[in-house]
C-alpha cells in the first residue's frame, strides 16, 4: 500500500492521513499472501534489460509540429529518451516527481505508459524497486497468462466472497470477472 499511496496510510498530509484522504474505510483495503510461477518477466532492477527497448527508441524523432506545440504549452519541454539512464530515470522516478504532470494534466506517468508497452510485448509482470523502501514489487499483467503455465493463487483465508483466488491461464480475472479463456 506504500508503493500505492506514495506513503504509508498513516502519513499526515496536512492535518489528514493518506488513509483519510483515500476516502475509503479501512475495511475496504485488504492483504494477504500469493504464491506462484510467472514465466515471462520484464525486470527492471538493472539498466541492462532496457537495453533492447532503448535500442528501438533511440531513433525515433519528433515532428517539427509536436515540437511546435510543445513550445506553446509553456511546460517543460521533454526530450525523447536516448539512454537505459534515462529511461530508468523517467520510469522509476520517485511519486513526488511523476505525479505532477498525470494529476494536474490527465495525462498517463511515463511508468504507466511504459507498463502499457511491457503488457502489450506480452510480458506477463513487471519487477522493478520499489519507490518506498528498497523491497521489490511485481506488478502482474494477469490477462497476458493465457498462453503460459504462470499460475498465482492466494495462500490461507481470502476475503469473504472472494471470486478470483488463482490466475492461471484457465483462470483470467480483471475487476473480479472471470473471463472464459482461449
Amino acid at each position: 500500500m506504500c508503493e500505492f499511496f506514495g506513503s504509508p496510510l498513516s502519513s499526515k498530509t496536512g492535518p489528514l492521513t493518506l488513509h483519510e484522504l483515500s476516502l475509503r474505510r479501512q475495511t475496504s483495503f485488504t492483504t494477504f499472501s500469493l504464491r506462484g510461477r510467472v514465466e515471462h518477466v520484464l525486470d527492471l532492477r538493472s539498466h541492462r534489460h532496457l537495453r533492447p527497448f532503448i535500442e528501438i527508441v533511440r531513433h525515433f524523432r519528433l515532428l517539427m509540429e509536436t515540437q511546435r506545440l510543445g513550445r506553446t504549452t509553456k511546460l517543460t519541454p521533454y526530450k525523447l529518451v536516448k539512454s537505459t539512464q534515462e529511461l530508468w530515470n523517467n520510469v522509476l522516478a520517485p511519486p513526488v516527481v511523476w505525479r505532477g504532470e498525470p494529476n494536474a494534466l490527465g495525462i498517463p506517468a511515463a511508468s504507466q505508459i511504459f507498463g502499457r508497452f511491457a503488457q502489450d510485448s506480452g510480458f506477463e509482470a513487471v519487477l522493478y524497486p520499489s519507490q518506498q523502501g528498497g523491497e521489490e514489487c511485481l506488478a502482474v499483467y494477469s490477462q497476458n497468462f493465457a498462453n503460459s503455465n504462470s499460475r498465482i493463487e492466494v495462500v490461507g483465508k481470502f476475503p469473504e466472497g472472494a471470486t478470483c483466488t488463482v490466475l492461471d491461464k484457465d483462470n483470467i480475472c480483471l475487476d473480479g470477472i472471470k473471463l472464459p479463456t482461449r
